[in-house]
């Protein structure tokens, strides 16, 4: 792996932090793009984090990683969840470095070593982290599991949200602890699907998976000796489905192995936000309350004057097939001029660089996917 690093200019990593019988762990990920415009990655680490998760000890943690595969002067940016001491690892150490990111793709295949961070805290002044950026998909998540329950505030909102979902609930655990309670549930409905508590995404799944069956729910909640829905919350039910539909759209594009990029990013929030504004009437309170969290959480990168979106507009223009047609969606007053000017200085900094030949550049596999997930392709501007 180190051979083939050396032969990059630039990648970019991923790190997370996750327990395990009572033991945590550091993983750490490298991703790049070779002269034959192939995502490539590797699994760099999986290592275990000793005692508190301190900034002082998540920062050492990744900057030996970086140093241990010769990544100290390449890494570009390092993508991470929300976590509060990941935040502050990049807040203390970080360097400025101009940045050309990637997605993140998870490897499977690592050695589990442990490490001693204690004895590296002394030499913390060397430490030095890349730029972070926050995982779109963790963020959506925490959108969709957390700040859509901001619309519980609204008295009749809640009343049926939580009847709907207590109900819902019920079945899911009485079905996850006894084998015969599924087996009915599989043999009157053909299917049975029960939500992680982690992911969001499969807890949409799960629920969606019970409307599709709404026309054998009196028939499974009586044989499972369950509450039966009612026809209000069953309308209820659809509703959700139908708001929180544009937020799942996006979180099984955004997560991807192979057809989604970091270029992906403003495309995929803008067209969300798009959905959520001009297509739905239903479930006002929650349809506000979303765009409210998503306004707020991604502020940064949907702004584009801020110079933290300046990233996500270059990689996003830079990409062939979306170019500035996302654009068509955004809403954002001279946001063409914008982006070209974001592209043109950069270029300019880039005059001496030797032309890059793309005459091997075929069709992606992905792009079928691409055309089916984003509206804008036949918007013009």
């Amino acid at each position: 792996m180190i051979a083939a690093f050396g032969k990059q200019s630039w990648v970019c990593t991923t790190a997370d932090i996750w327990s395990a019988n009572n033991k945590s762990y550091l993983g750490v990920t490298c991703h790049y793009i070779n002269e034959n415009y192939q995502r490539k990655s590797y699994m760099l680490a999986c290592k275990r984090i000793m005692f508190a998760h301190t900034h002082s000890v998540i920062a050492n943690a990744l900057y030996e990683v970086h140093k241990e595969y010769n990544l100290k002067l390449k890494v570009v940016g390092t993508i991470t969840d929300n976590a509060a001491n990941f935040a502050k690892a990049f807040q203390v150490f970080q360097t400025e470095q101009s940045v050309s990111l990637l997605d993140e793709l998870d490897d499977p295949e690592a050695n589990i070593v442990t490490i001693d961070l204690e004895s590296n805290l002394d030499d913390e002044f060397e430490v030095s982290l890349p730029k972070q950026f926050r995982c779109i998909a963790h963020t959506l998540n925490l959108l969709a599991s957390h700040d859509s329950l901001e619309a519980q505030n609204d008295q009749s909102y809640c009343k049926i949200y939580t009847s709907t979902f207590r109900k819902a609930t019920d079945i899911w655990n009485l079905v996850s602890r006894s084998t015969k309670a599924a087996d009915i549930f599989y043999d009157i409905c053909k299917c049975l699907k029960i939500p992680c508590k982690t992911r969001w995404n499969s807890f949409y799944d799960s629920f969606k998976a019970i409307l599709n069956v709404k026309k054998h729910l009196e028939d499974v909640c009586e044989k499972l000796e369950k509450p039966k829905f009612t026809d209000c919350q069953i309308s209820f039910m659809k509703k959700y489905i139908k708001v929180m539909e544009p937020i799942a759209s996006a979180l099984d594009f955004i997560q991807g192995d192979k057809n989604s990029c970091f270029g992906h990013v403003l495309p995929v929030l803008f067209q969300m936000k798009h959905q959520l504004e001009k297509h739905l009437r239903f479930c006002k309170i929650l349809r506000d309350t979303l765009l409210m969290a998503l306004d707020k959480r991604f502020k940064n990168i949907i702004d584009l004057t801020n110079a933290y979106s300046r990233y996500y507009i270059l990689v996003t223009i830079s990409i062939p097939k979306l170019k500035l047609k996302w654009l068509a969606i955004s809403h954002f007053s001279n946001s063409k001029q914008l982006c070209e000017n974001v592209l043109l200085d950069e270029a300019e900094s880039f005059l001496y660089k030797d032309t890059v030949d793309t005459d091997n550049v075929g069709k992606s596999s992905s792009e079928s996917d691409e055309n089916t997930f984003f509206l804008f392709y036949t918007i013009k501007i």
